[in-house]
């Protein structure tokens, strides 16, 4: 069922069924200068990015110079990064872009961010989406209605969130970044354009003193969870900008398993291995839809302990309410060692209940349809 849904998406983008919502061709010519990255004591032994269709080289997706003979003249030179050890900041002492504020990542020089994550939405086109790279027009398409899905702008979260806070009516008129369609429809459920949600509520125009404070709830809780931007380090949080997000598969503890001997594999903040896959299993949803309420747990039939003053002291889904005497958690198989102890998506062993009574045979919380 899952392989048939990500096909059908990808089948019903090429088709160019657009607006603001949510193959490649085959060639027998080598990858481009891809011995000059993995030769020698270099990239050697990284996995192959991409199976099928168009053979990549290391430079159609990171750019540098696959002609030269030492790191500093091959990579674009960076004094930003998202992890300490990449070129730059660590023997530079540049500055590590964890978290970062979407200013930030935006005033980054397209070549850099492109070294850093080839699949950040704001230098796709010159990589997934590109017309010309590998020679092959590859998934252009998809990449363009992507970056208006709200995968990327976040816009029916805020239009939902706004309008039952009290802050907006029904349109949706905000996403986490200023957006324009090129594929407009008159369709219902479609905005032509978005604006940048803004920093201070005055700009939204209300004085309800509901909506304001609702206001700064979606600024704490949701505008973090996004494609234009990485997730943090910490246990089960990680997730990557761009098509990585979902492609680039990443494990609870974000260190690296890759082959390729130039990496550290106790450096947190990266993806399994360098490798691009369709089949992206629950886990990975996870690192985002966690999140406030722990819904996309709750699609599995996990749910939280109670907590005395509720999630984060917003009103959790459990607040007040006595935990069942024979509960089963979630195992320790679940979480991630962090700081001497269990640690996932920043709650400690035990916490995550799999089956309120385990003295019977019915799931009391059982998967839902989006599982």
């Amino acid at each position: 069922m899952r392989r048939f849904l990500t096909w059908s998406i990808l089948l019903v983008a090429s088709l160019g069924v657009g607006a603001l919502f949510v193959g490649c061709l085959d060639t027998s010519d080598p990858p481009i200068g891809k011995q000059g990255c993995v030769a020698g004591a270099c990239h050697q032994k990284v996995e192959v990015i991409h199976y099928g269709g168009v053979p990549l080289a290391c430079v159609d997706c990171h750019g540098g110079d696959p002609a030269a003979t030492t790191k500093e003249a091959a990579h674009p030179t960076t004094t930003v990064s998202f992890n300490p050890s990449t070129p730059g900041t660590k023997e530079g002492g540049g500055v590590v872009l964890r978290g970062a504020a979407l200013t930030d990542l935006d005033a980054v020089d397209p070549e850099v961010l492109q070294f850093l994550n080839p699949s950040d939405y704001r230098v796709v086109d010159r990589t997934c989406g590109s017309t010309t790279r590998g020679g092959g027009n590859c998934h252009t398409r998809i990449a363009e209605h992507s970056i208006l899905s709200n995968h990327a702008t976040l816009a029916g979260q805020l239009a939902g969130g706004l309008y039952f806070g009290g802050a907006t009516d029904r349109n949706a008129r905000y996403g986490v970044m200023n957006t324009t369609d090129q594929f407009p429809t008159s369709a219902d459920g479609f905005a032509a354009s978005l604006s940048l949600l803004p920093d201070n509520v005055d700009e939204i125009g209300t004085t309800d003193p509901v909506a304001r404070g609702y206001f700064g709830g979606m600024g704490q809780l949701c505008v973090d969870c996004h494609l234009a931007r990485d997730g943090t380090t910490s246990p089960g949080l990680y997730t990557s900008s761009g098509c990585n997000a979902c492609h680039l598969i990443t494990d609870n503890d974000s260190r690296p398993l890759t082959t390729d001997e130039t990496q550290s594999h106790d450096e947190p903040g990266h993806g399994r291995r360098h490798r691009l896959t369709n089949l992206i299993p629950d886990a990975q949803c996870n690192h985002c839809h966690h999140a406030h309420l722990h819904r996309g747990l709750l699609s599995q039939g996990v749910r939280e302990k109670s907590e005395p003053d509720g999630d984060q002291a917003m009103g959790g889904p459990n607040r007040g309410v006595e935990d069942p005497p024979n509960a089963v958690f979630w195992s320790a198989d679940h979480y991630v060692r962090s700081a001497g102890g269990y640690n996932l998506y920043d709650k400690p062993f035990p916490f995550y209940i799999e089956d309120e009574d385990g003295t019977n045979n019915v799931d009391e919380t059982p998967p839902d349809i989006h599982t």
